[in-house]
């Protein structure tokens, strides 16, 4: 799969249900979801396609205005990921450190790896794990302590 039949294919079934859970998406831009609350942390969904085309991996993570100059210059195509790689979203074992590609050679393997496994790893782990995100300093937990001071969060 292309990366413009994987913009759209996500934007079909990953806008879809994301919009359902507040989240919007930027036209003309990577397939990047994301909503804001009430004190500036930004929760994030980024679904990302493999190198070959063959799988995706899905990255859910919170960032803010309020960690870094740039962010709204920056916001959405160069933004860093505050949690690094501890923001993968895995079926099994949720939001962390273990990557899971799920399966999309095909239009019928993307939408049949997205109902299987990916929505309900949002609905099971992605989405409440954004939940509890609330502050600056919800996000500041988030962030390993070796990615801290590129935040200029004291260790």
């Amino acid at each position: 799969m292309g990366p413009k039949k994987f913009t759209h294919m996500s934007r079909k079934h990953f806008g879809n249900f994301l919009k359902l859970h507040s989240f919007s998406t930027i036209r003309d831009s990577s397939p990047l979801y994301y909503r804001i609350n009430d004190n500036d942390i930004y929760h994030i969904i980024s679904p990302r396609l493999g190198s070959r085309g063959v799988w995706f991996d899905i990255m859910v993570y919170s960032h803010s205005p309020l960690l870094e100059d740039t962010f709204l210059q920056d916001f959405p195509e160069r933004l860093g990921v505050p949690s690094d790689s501890f923001s993968y979203l895995h079926p099994e074992t949720g939001v962390g450190p273990d990557q899971k590609c799920y399966r999309c050679r095909t239009e019928e393997g993307f939408v049949r790896n997205f109902n299987q496994e990916a929505k309900p790893a949002l609905q099971e782990f992605g989405l409440p794990y954004l939940d509890k995100i609330q502050t600056i300093d919800d996000v500041v937990a988030t962030i390993p302590q070796g990615m801290r001071q590129l935040y200029n969060i004291p260790s």
